[in-house]
């Protein structure tokens, strides 16, 4: 629930940036915007992608559930969390086209890139998380892992639009990373074995990290 309540208020984060002359001329400030908003409910949950199941965790690992169908649930959860996001935002489209290939181009890699990378990355969050506790001030799960997940994530793409532009223009970047964002849609069977192949090697520290309940 309370994710749901933070989302809901970075959703509007773009009428900070889009309105701000500021921002009008910086690239990789306004692609951080967009796929920021278009993908709050991916980052804000895939972050601790496995560490929601840590309470029954043990029980998922002994059921005669498959990894590849256990990875294929979080990816599609991911993926229809970014189509819900990016449908929140399209009243921006109101801002013009620019804002459009923004949100696009930031959705598409958002899918394509950034949940594989989620997922990936996403192993070595070994924090147990107790859906009963409290949600007010509660930093269950959060280390210096959730940070180092998340800061590539958000700001290599950001880096890339910058330099992109810089030697380029803007629509050239924003086509570089919707392309990549494509080839990970398209190549998601790989990348979905990439990530099943990592879970089996993690699976058993993730086990014995959630078990701790310090």
């Amino acid at each position: 629930k309370t994710l749901l309540y933070m989302s809901a208020f970075f959703l509007v984060y773009g009428l900070h940036f889009y309105t701000n002359p500021v921002y009008a001329d910086q690239p990789g400030w306004l692609f951080f915007c967009a796929m920021f908003m278009t993908g709050i409910l991916m980052l804000m949950y895939g972050q601790w992608v496995f560490s929601w199941e840590s309470s029954y965790f043990d029980s998922i690992l002994t059921k005669n559930i498959p990894v590849k169908t256990y990875i294929n649930a979080n990816y599609y959860l991911l993926v229809a969390f970014n189509v819900i996001s990016f449908v929140l935002t399209t009243p921006y489209f109101f801002f013009g086209t620019k804002i459009i290939y923004l949100h696009l181009a930031a959705f598409l890699f958002n899918t394509g890139v950034n949940i594989f990378l989620l997922m990936f990355f996403g192993t070595f969050n070994i924090k147990r998380v107790d859906l009963n506790a409290r949600s007010s001030f509660n930093y269950q799960g959060t280390t210096y892992k959730s940070f180092l997940i998340v800061m590539p994530i958000m700001f290599l793409p950001m880096i890339i639009v910058g330099v992109v532009s810089a030697f380029a223009s803007m629509n050239v970047a924003l086509a570089v990373l919707a392309v990549l964002g494509l080839l990970g849609i398209i190549f998601r069977e790989p990348l979905l074995r990439l990530c099943v192949n990592q879970f089996n090697k993690r699976k058993y520290l993730m086990a014995a990290g959630f078990r701790d309940k310090a």
